[in-house]
């Protein structure tokens, strides 16, 4: 399965974003311009499409760990 395009809304350096994707694609950019957390989204969603969502949780460090950060991030709008 190829991702063609992707929406990120709310997470770390992203705020509301889309990016889109071709066959080959190269990350360039400053320091602290998201190419990281890009790298990290797309890891979660290959663990969650190759083996399950669970695990795709647990690599971020549990769910209880997730809706910590949500927490916090809602507490700040």
């Amino acid at each position: 399965m190829q991702i063609i395009k992707l929406y990120i809304h709310n997470y770390k350096s992203f705020y509301d974003s889309t990016v889109e994707f071709d066959k080959m694609n190269i990350l360039v950019g400053e320091n602290n311009s998201g190419k990281s957390n890009l790298l990290d989204i797309l890891e979660f969603i290959n663990i969650a499409m190759s083996k399950d969502i669970k695990m795709a949780i647990l690599s971020k460090g549990g769910l209880e760990k997730i809706v910590n950060k949500l927490k916090n991030l809602l507490s700040k709008s």
